[in-house]
Formats: C-alpha cells, sequence, structure tokens
C-alpha cells in the first residue's frame, strides 16, 4: 500500500457509502458498496485474511481510492450498481452476469403487491437481497404468501374474485374484503420475516395460539397453529444473499486446507441412499458448484444389485454407476456416515480410475474421515480406489479431521450432506408410493384403475386398505369388489409392504 493510499484509508467515514478502486492508469478496477466505509474499505489490507485469488489481485493493482457517501443502504446498493453499469470494471465480475440475483420488492402503496426485480430503483419501495438462489426466495414468498395473503396482478376495482382469493392467498383488496390497516399488518409482517425476525414471530404467534386455545377459540388457534408450521418449513429453505457468497468462498478455500485438497472443491459431489431394511432402495446424488446447489445436476439412482439391508454395499454400487457415466468430474466426494465403511468394498471399483479425494461426514459428532492409502499411483490425490487399504478403528492409516463447530467448511459440509439426505428421501417416497400402488391392487382381477383411484383417495394408502374391513370398504366400491379384495389379501402368503415410514442411511 502506497503512502497516498493509507493516508485516504485513515480518514474515511464510518458512513454507507460506495468506495471506488484505481489502478496506476487511473482506470477503475472496482467498485464496492458499505454499510461502514472506513471498516469495508481496511479489511481489504489486513494480512491475516485468507482472500480469494482474485481478491488478491485486486489488492495488487490498487493504486488510489475515491468514495461517495450515501445516506442509506439501499442508496449505495442503487449507486454501486449504477456505477458499475456505467463504468463496467474488469474485478466486478459477479455484476456483470446477474440474472440469477433477485430483490424482494414492496412498493409505497396503500395495497402494496411485493414482487421481485433483477434491479433496484429509487421509487422509495422497500428491497430486499439481493439473493442468489432465485428458486429458494420465490419459494419463501409463496409460504408467506400462505399465512400472510396479499393481492394479485390485476384492476383493484375488478367486480369479481381472483383465483387466489378462493385459494385463501389474496384478501381480496379489488372486492373490498379487506380493510388497508388489515392488508397493512399483513405486510409489514413480510417485511419483519425478511428482516430476519422469523424467531421473534414464531414466539408472538406460539403466545396467540395459547390464548385462543385458553378461550376455546380453536379456529383462531388453528390458524396460529398453521403460521407456526409454514414459518418452520421456511426456515429449512435456505436463502443466500450475496453477501452470503464470500462466505462460501472462505468455507471452499477453509476445505481445501483443512483436508489437504490440491485443488480449491469448486464441484462437491455428495451421496446418501434411503431404503426399509433394503427395498425400495434408492440412492440419490447431488452437486454443489462454488458452495451453491447445482439441482440441474443431481441424479436418482434405483439400486439394482444389492438385495437385503445392505447401506454399505449400496452406496458403493451407485458411486460405480455414477463413474461409469461421462459427466464432469467433482474436485471432491462425500458419503454420508463416518469411517468411509460405504466404500471399504474394493471390488466395487474394480477397473475404475478415479484421481478423487474422497471423505465421510458422520452425523453424530459432525466428524470427517478420510484415508492415509498405501501405495503410490491414483486416488484420494495419489490413489485408485481398488489400492486402498480401507483403514479401521484400529489402523493407524485411518485419519479423523474434526472441524470447529462454527467453521464455515463445516457449515458447507452439513449442507451438502443435508441436501443429499432430503433429495434421497423426496425419490424414496416417490418410488415406495408408486410401487405400493402398483403392487398392492393391479394384480386383483376385476379391480380397475378407477376403483383404485377410489380407494386411494379414501384410505391414503394400500396399508390402510388392508386394515379397512370388507364393510368400510363397500361403502366406497360396493360389496361384490370389496369381497374381491378382501379374499385377494387373505390369500396372499404375507403382505408385501412394510408400514408407510422410512428409513435411510443415517
Amino acid at each position: 500500500m502506497n503512502t497516498t493510499l493509507a493516508k485516504k484509508i485513515k480518514i474515511l467515514p464510518k458512513t454507507s457509502g460506495v468506495y471506488l478502486y484505481r489502478d496506476k492508469n487511473k482506470r477503475i478496477i472496482y467498485v464496492g458498496k458499505a454499510v461502514n466505509l472506513k471498516s469495508r474499505v481496511s479489511s481489504y489490507f489486513q494480512k491475516t485474511l485468507n482472500y480469494l485469488p482474485k481478491t488478491v489481485q485486486l489488492i495488487k493493482e490498487i493504486e488510489s481510492l475515491e468514495w461517495i457517501e450515501t445516506e442509506s443502504e439501499v442508496g449505495a446498493l442503487l449507486l454501486e450498481s449504477e456505477l458499475i453499469k456505467r463504468y463496467q470494471p474488469k474485478f466486478n465480475v459477479e455484476w456483470r452476469d446477474n440474472k440469477n440475483y433477485l430483490f424482494l420488492k414492496i412498493p409505497k402503496e396503500d395495497f402494496p403487491m411485493p414482487g421481485f426485480v433483477r434491479y433496484p430503483s429509487d421509487d422509495k419501495a422497500t428491497y430486499f437481497g439481493p439473493y442468489i438462489d432465485a428458486t429458494a426466495v420465490r419459494q419463501v414468498l409463496k409460504l408467506l404468501r400462505k399465512s400472510f395473503p396479499f393481492r394479485s396482478k390485476g384492476d383493484l376495482k375488478a367486480k369479481k374474485a381472483c383465483l387466489y382469493y378462493h385459494l385463501r392467498q389474496c384478501p381480496g383488496v379489488c372486492i373490498e374484503a379487506i380493510s388497508k390497516s388489515d392488508y397493512q399488518k399483513n405486510i409489514r409482517k413480510i417485511i419483519q420475516f425478511f428482516e430476519g425476525k422469523s424467531e421473534k414471530m414464531k414466539k408472538e404467534f406460539e403466545k396467540e395460539m395459547k390464548k385462543a386455545a385458553r378461550e376455546k377459540n380453536f379456529e383462531k388457534a388453528a390458524y396460529f397453529r398453521n403460521v407456526i408450521f409454514n414459518l418452520e418449513r421456511i426456515d429449512q429453505i435456505h436463502i443466500l444473499k450475496k453477501e452470503d457468497f464470500s462466505k462460501t468462498d472462505h468455507a471452499l478455500y477453509g476445505l481445501q486446507k483443512e483436508l489437504g485438497l490440491k485443488k480449491v472443491p469448486r464441484r462437491i459431489e455428495c451421496y446418501d441412499i434411503s431404503n426399509i431394511q433394503g427395498k425400495y432402495a434408492v440412492g440419490s446424488m447431488v452437486v454443489f458448484e462454488n458452495g451453491l446447489p447445482a439441482k440441474e445436476n443431481y441424479r436418482k439412482f434405483k439400486v439394482k444389485k444389492i438385495k437385503g439391508p445392505d447401506d454399505p454395499a449400496m452406496i458403493g454400487e451407485i458411486i460405480k454407476r455414477r463413474f461409469e457415466k461421462d459427466w464432469e468430474l467433482p474436485q471432491l466426494i462425500v458419503v454420508d456416515g463416518g469411517k468411509l465403511d460405504p466404500l471399504e468394498r474394493k471390488n466395487e471399483f474394480k477397473g475404475l480410475k478415479i484421481n478423487i479425494p474422497l471423505i465421510g461426514l458422520a452425523k453424530r459428532f459432525e466428524e470427517i474421515y478420510t484415508v492415509i492409502p498405501t501405495k503410490v499411483e491414483g486416488s484420494l490425490g495419489k490413489f485408485t480406489l481398488s489400492e486402498v487399504e480401507w483403514a479401521r478403528d484400529d489402523n493407524p492409516r485411518f485419519k479423523k479431521i474434526i472441524l470447529p463447530k462454527n467453521s464455515e467448511s463445516l457449515y458447507l459440509l452439513q449442507r451438502i450432506r443435508d441436501e443429499a439426505h432430503r433429495f434421497a428421501i423426496t425419490y424414496f417416497r416417490e418410488t415406495h408410493k408408486k410401487e405400493a400402488r402398483k403392487s398392492g391392487l393391479d394384480d386383483i382381477s376385476g379391480i380397475g384403475p378407477k376403483t383404485k383411484k377410489k380407494l386411494l383417495k379414501e384410505f391414503g394408502s394400500i396399508v390402510k386398505i388392508k386394515e379397512a374391513s370388507e364393510s368400510k370398504i363397500a361403502k366406497i366400491i360396493g360389496e361384490k369388489k370389496a369381497k374381491i379384495i378382501k379374499l385377494s389379501f387373505r390369500a396372499a402368503e404375507s403382505w408385501p409392504f412394510p408400514p408407510d415410514s422410512e428409513s435411510s442411511s443415517e
């Protein structure tokens, strides 16, 4: 850092604003925004931080500094966007193609309609974002709307209620079914959520629910219960802001350092399975690129070769099949479970040459397990999987890594592992449901699709149909067909369907 630059940093204000870096040719090479200009700019020149290569190169080229103060963070955001579009600084790569970034906009109106835009405007509206995962943040607003309805597009003076009104997701502004003050209450709750106050909201609604229950106003209590349920569902959706992106990058570089990887794991694949005592077994492969889910690259597998409850062999099968495909290779493989026992069956990888590091993530204590191989040839950086002598508890080549509980790298691995588990469970439910419907009634002569549909609609599952009395079934489809079904069930040596529950490789 040159003397002039150092002096300017010392006099930076602690207000919000935009800062501009110039190179030795006086060209603007980077534009950034900050809530606290002094703190943000100073952070670039702290030697203790591990910066991304892009940031290191930027710091090397900074020759001079300018800044513009703004009245608010939103003002800084708007100015930053305008300056980037105007000057196209070479280090503002993120902003050159930000089609995936969304802002939630709540207009300043009597009956505002929350919606999403790509760029904020200076129109006095309230903005939240930018969000990287457009799908997730749209899903969040959709769930919030079930509890705090807002109007749909269209004429506010329409004579007829819209579809969303009948779905109870629009309060009926156009037909004057809600007052301005009540509508604004719904909007304030949505704003409160995006301000990060969901826990406070849940506590408030829990109090209201208990109060309504004490007063025996069960309809009102049920409403608050549903609101709490929706808020809890929303909490499971991870919506990344642009500010979170730097944390994700730190997580990737942290993984490289902690695991001793040769490359930053820009693409990470994680595998999990789901089954009921070996039945209906399926596997999942989820892909994270640059720390974010790449859902278009997710893959589902039906376990074909392994019979019976053998989770390790199932994971071995799906990974082998994956690497027989001509898909882009990851820089890190993660399997759900510790000690890497899923891959100790070396014959599953015969003939495969996989030059990729592999780790197992245990659930109980969030321990990371890896192996120190014996020969210098091809995977885990240097060895082929078929040459690895998989370590046991008593093997000194078995390596355990424990990351700090507040580690961004650990948080990233947990998100990836949990996503693989969610994806496996979802596919398992789909498969199990189809198989149960197909196998339970399809082989019974005289029972057609319409009859099956009626029964499943009424009872919900094959197991419930089996448990129902003949007279109860007869009320739905008639005595003759009910007798056929019950006779078919009794004739079966054993009922081939397990209870409606699932287990996975955890």
